[in-house]
């Protein structure tokens, strides 16, 4: 009996371990798509940030910051 019981408690310790392991690689291979997401995703906001509402007031603001300039006799 004590034998059996021993070797039941050994695999189950060995099935946790496995999935612990496997959760693991799982989390590592979420942070990799991720991060890999957020960098894709960065760079072509950047590169069509005129395309968005936001560049487009940027663009605004920079205009007006120039015509400001040239008001006021500086040259930016």
């Amino acid at each position: 009996m004590e034998v059996r019981e021993r070797k039941r408690k050994a695999e189950r310790g060995w099935k946790g371990r496995e999935i612990k392991e496997r959760k693991q690689k799982q989390g590592k291979e979420n942070k990799v798509r991720q991060r890999r997401e957020r960098k894709t995703k960065k760079g072509t906001d950047r590169k069509n940030n005129w395309k968005t509402e936001k560049g487009n007031e940027r663009e605004w603001k920079g205009r007006q910051r120039k015509e400001r300039m040239t008001k006021n006799g500086k040259e930016d």
